[in-house]
């Protein structure tokens, strides 16, 4: 075998089995001899009717179209994936294939290892290439030593990056291939480019100020429906001397007197949720 697709962390849940759906179909367009997940093939340990049996079906396929197919362990689905050895899938921790190395982790040069990797490329220096999963977002670490990224977009951590990738490795060279069917992510920052935009986003509206916050609350309702995700986020400083209203109350009296006023529910529960993480 010669000809390697190499594809990473699709997290697959009820909310990205549409999305996934696609983006399997075009990953399974590419021939190969073999193909590769680098982990979390799904999003977590217990899964419902629904994910159980998308997850099932695509495995089944993969393994009517290739002659070869691996499944590394993730950290969301270690357990989960087990089963799917019974559908002739080669399930590892970490595998290498003619001295090429294959992980699902970060290391110390991950841009999203935030210093806690706890190891370094250097430990995989007697390899030719090291593909390693966990990483959402595309990174050549250095020559030879990749982080596909996600072949989806995961969550809004990843919405500085400008595409979703797979790679075909086919003897000792790489293709970086960019996927056409993963829903773009986006954030915006005035309501007017809210109207402008198309229903295929993932959209985080970043709400800038408490007098914007004031003003659109009550506004938000009808995009909530329009895309095909729609999340806010609250991004002011939490200082009392940017609010020049309710003196005697500090911002986070006031945000939560002002959401108790909000009377969509949907846009309520949103908004609070995304005034809870910003305090974290």
């Amino acid at each position: 075998m010669d000809k390697t697709l190499i594809f990473s962390d699709s997290h697959i849940c009820n909310s990205n089995i549409i999305e996934l759906k696609d983006i399997f179909a075009e990953i399974m367009n590419y021939k190969a001899d073999r193909v590769i997940c680098l982990g979390d093939y799904y999003d977590r340990k217990l899964l419902n009717a629904e994910e159980l049996i998308f997850g099932t079906n695509i495995m089944k396929q993969f393994v009517e179209k290739y002659s070869e197919v691996i499944m590394l362990e993730g950290n969301h689905d270690k357990e989960t994936i087990k089963y799917i050895i019974d559908l002739g899938v080669k399930v590892f921790p970490s595998i290498v294939i003619d001295n090429n190395y294959y992980g699902h982790f970060f290391v110390d040069e991950s841009i999203k290892s935030f210093n806690s990797a706890k190891r370094s490329l250097t430990e995989f220096d007697q390899y030719n290439y090291v593909f390693l999963g966990h990483q959402h977002s595309f990174q050549v670490l250095k020559e030879k030593r990749i982080h596909p990224g996600s072949c989806i977009f995961v969550d809004f951590g990843e919405v500085d990056d400008t595409s979703k990738n797979i790679i075909m490795l086919e003897n000792d060279k790489i293709d970086i291939i960019e996927l056409k069917s993963p829903i773009p992510m986006i954030d915006i920052f005035n309501k007017k480019d809210l109207d402008k935009l198309g229903e295929r986003y993932k959209v985080r509206y970043v709400i800038k100020d408490f007098n914007q916050l004031k003003v659109e609350a009550n506004e938000l309702e009808q995009y909530k429906d329009k895309f095909y995700q729609f999340k806010i986020k609250l991004d002011f400083e939490n200082k009392e001397d940017k609010v020049d209203i309710f003196p005697k109350k500090n911002i986070n009296e006031i945000l939560n007197d002002w959401l108790k006023k909000i009377k969509d529910q949907a846009v309520k529960l949103e908004l609070e949720s995304a005034f809870s993480e910003d305090k974290c």
